[in-house]
C-alpha cells in the first residue's frame, strides 16, 4: 500500500531521481508496511539490467529513500567444550 498520495508524488517529482530510481521505490512502496524487499526481487520485477537496477538502488539510498541491510554472518554453534580443561601429556 502506498504511504501517501501526497509523498508519492513528492518523490515522483525529484529531478534528482532517474525514472529508474522511481520505479522501483514505488515496487518497494506497493508491499507491505515493514516488510524487507530484497535486491532478487526487484530483479526479477523488471526487464532492466542489472546496473541499471543497482544504479537506481544507490540513488534511493543516497537520496535517503532506501536503507540497506547487510547479509547477517551464520552464528556459530555453541560450543559445549568451553571451560572443560584439554588433557596434558
Amino acid at each position: 500500500m502506498l504511504h501517501s498520495s501526497a509523498a508519492l508524488r513528492s518523490v515522483l517529482a525529484d529531478p534528482n531521481l532517474s525514472l529508474a530510481a522511481k520505479g522501483a521505490l514505488v515496487f518497494v512502496l506497493a508491499q507491505p508496511s515493514g516488510r524487507i524487499v530484497r535486491r532478487a526481487e526487484l530483479v526479477a520485477s523488471t526487464r532492466d539490467p542489472l546496473g541499471e537496477i543497482d544504479a537506481a538502488i544507490r540513488e534511493l539510498v543516497r537520496g535517503g529513500y532506501l536503507g540497506t541491510a547487510q547479509p547477517q554472518a551464520p552464528r556459530a554453534a555453541h560450543d559445549h567444550s568451553q571451560g572443560r580443561r584439554q588433557p596434558t601429556s
